[in-house]
Formats: structure tokens, sequence, C-alpha cells
């Protein structure tokens, strides 16, 4: 019992030496034109390839680093890039308030065109419609209509006793739907 006691005492002891030598580095990313925080700007240490994003407050942390120079770089749309070296001594916790400074993006031109003459034609149409004829039928490999129907797009089929079916088209109200049979 003993042995286990001192056991869990020397693992906390351990653990709170290599809390104590662990880096950290955190700060605030912000707009310095009102100092407002800056919300989900990418940091990023080059280093280690570790990568965070600042919280609502502009607020970001990495922890559990090592003794070691690195390259922390800050990028955001509408903003400018940062970047900057941080040498991390054994156990320091570097807080640092980064301003980024707003450069407008220009996108090129978009251009999107349509086919004017489908277009009209679609737009003129009261109603999509689908004509279906014996030979394709025949030709299927559907034991009655409602399998027939469930193989065609957006269609299918409820069966209502031995012989009776009631058609299902998505999109549609049964009181929409119009049905001839020839």
């Amino acid at each position: 019992m003993k042995q286990g006691a001192i056991f869990i005492i020397l693992a906390i002891y351990i653990t709170g030496i290599q809390a104590q030598n662990e880096s950290t580095i955190s700060g605030f990313v912000t707009n310095p034109q009102n100092d407002n925080p800056i919300e989900n700007a990418e940091i990023y240490l080059s280093e280690v390839e570790i990568n965070s994003f600042t919280d609502i407050d502009g607020y970001f942390k990495f922890s559990k680093l090592s003794e070691n120079s690195y390259t922390l770089v800050v990028k955001h749309i509408g903003f400018e890039d940062y970047s900057t070296m941080i040498k991390l001594n054994q156990g320091e916790h570097k807080k640092l308030a980064i301003k980024l400074n707003p450069s407008p993006q220009y996108l090129k031109e978009i251009i999107i065109e349509g086919d004017i003459y489908k277009d009209l034609i679609i737009s003129k149409l009261p109603y999509i419609e689908t004509k279906i004829i014996k030979k394709q039928v025949e030709e299927s490999a559907a034991r009655d209509v409602g399998d027939f129907l469930r193989s065609s797009n957006n269609i299918g089929g409820i069966r209502k006793g031995g012989s009776q079916l009631d058609p299902v088209v998505r999109g549609f109200k049964y009181s929409q739907l119009n049905v001839q049979v020839d």
C-alpha cells in the first residue's frame, strides 16, 4: 500500500516538473484601425507544423512547446499576412498582441452566361411531360407497372391491393398529377 502511495506522489511530482518546463505562446489578434478582435485568423508555427485559429475574442494559444525558435505566421482574408520569429526558453510563457493591417483584396471579374434560347423554352413550359410507350414497358425486366415506374427517375408507385397502383412523383402533390393511359 505504501508503494502505491509513493508511486502516485512521484507521478504527480514528475508531472508538475514537466508542466513547469513546457513553454506556451498565446495572445490576441486585433484590427489596428478599431482594436476589434479578429475571429478565425489562422495562426501557424512553421517549425512544428502546428496551426490554430483565433476564437471570437481574437485569442489563441499554443501550449506544450519545447525550448526552440519558432516562426509565427498569422493570416486572415482581408488583412496583410503577419510573420515574426519567437525565441522560447524553457518554461517561458510568451504573450503577444498582434495587429493585422487591413488589405483590400481585388477579385477578378466573373462572367456567368446562360443559353438564352434554352432558358426561354423551359420558362414557357407549364409542366414537364414524360411519355412512356408500350415498347419500353414490354422490353423492361419489370414484372408489373409498379416496378417499371420505380425504375424511372423521380417516379414511384404505391401498390393498393392486387392490381391498383397509386403513382408517386417527387415534387408533386396528387392533385397536380395528371396520368393519362392510352
